[in-house]
């Protein structure tokens, strides 16, 4: 519930921010898009217990990327980069 809470916020600052400066939006949306688009892959997939584990932990790391990107301030629950999210896109891809 905190983590949606904090998703919201991140999503109302995003929206204020956006109308003062659109081509930050557009150069932040850009670097969260390739991970967006891999959990469009992941849904459109049945996969294995272990790997449905691996890709809904991925969905929360790109959802607190996007806060930490959007919203900075509000922090994350954990750290996390596009390092780290390409880390998890290549256990996923292990697991089978």
């Amino acid at each position: 519930l905190h983590t949606l809470r904090r998703s919201l916020k991140a999503i109302l600052w995003r929206a204020e921010r956006a109308r003062s400066g659109p081509d930050k939006d557009t150069r932040k949306a850009a670097a969260i898009q390739p991970f967006q688009e891999a959990l469009d892959r992941y849904a459109g997939q049945t996969p294995s217990p272990g790997r449905s584990l691996q890709i809904e932990q991925f969905r929360w790391m790109v959802e607190e990327f996007s806060v930490s990107t959007f919203a900075q301030e509000l922090g994350t629950a954990y750290p996390v980069s596009s390092k780290r999210l390409e880390e998890q896109m290549a256990r996923i891809e292990r697991t089978r």
